[in-house]
């Protein structure tokens, strides 16, 4: 079986929350929480579905932390939560974030081998967990799933985790995508304004994500 091939993780977020990620980087659930009641100004327009938020504050990593405690970074941005979110909100207000492979040299990383909140999910040590997703990784790579049979399964497993403690720091993040040219326009000019210099590309620059399946 080839090897694994990442080279990069996604995460999803709100445009409104760029701003906060650059300078304090990509929190965890927990941390958030923890710093917004000390009285920290951050920026925290939430996408995920209130009850899987809730199911993950229960669900634990082997080490006996909750997923709360973890930043997650999917393998593969072109998922079923990109696409309720885009139904939810329009996908002029969702980015994802392209974030370096070399977060995966963080110490104290596990992999889900789906959505970390389903019970039918299994979560491993790092090198463990890669192992496992080179079974899946024609799909967790692929741009069309046209040669598949859609089913929950398939779904779940689409959604597969990499879970890193506490914060992504921004050094990571190498690109946002968003849906269109008028979008991306409008972050530029706020993010230079702020000094901040990361790329913004659109979807038909050469970005399939929000392209919905086929």
């Amino acid at each position: 079986m080839p090897k694994l091939d990442i080279r990069n993780l996604y995460y999803l977020a709100h445009i409104d929350n760029l701003s906060s990620i650059l300078i304090k980087g990509i929190l965890s659930r927990g941390v958030l929480l923890q710093r917004i009641r000390s009285g920290e100004n951050i920026q925290s327009t939430q996408i995920a579905d209130s009850e899987i938020v809730g199911r993950r504050r229960l669900r634990q990593t082997p080490d006996g932390r909750s997923l709360w405690d973890y930043v997650n970074l999917f393998f593969q941005p072109r998922n079923s939560m990109l696409f309720r979110v885009i139904d939810e909100r329009g996908a002029r207000n969702i980015t994802v974030l392209r974030i370096s492979n070399t977060v995966l040299q963080r110490q104290g990383i596990f992999i889900a081998d789906g959505i970390a909140s389903n019970k039918l999910t299994r979560i491993y040590p790092q090198s463990e967990g890669l192992q496992v997703l080179q079974a899946q990784q024609e799909f967790l790579q692929a741009r069309s799933w046209i040669s598949w049979n859609r089913s929950e399964e398939l779904e779940r497993r689409l959604m597969a985790e990499c879970l890193v403690p506490n914060r992504v720091d921004p050094k990571y993040i190498q690109q946002f995508i968003v849906d269109d040219h008028v979008v991306a326009n409008s972050l530029r000019n706020h993010l230079s304004s702020a000094n901040i210099q990361k790329l913004v590309v659109a979807n038909d620059i050469g970005s399939n994500i929000f392209t919905p399946f086929n």
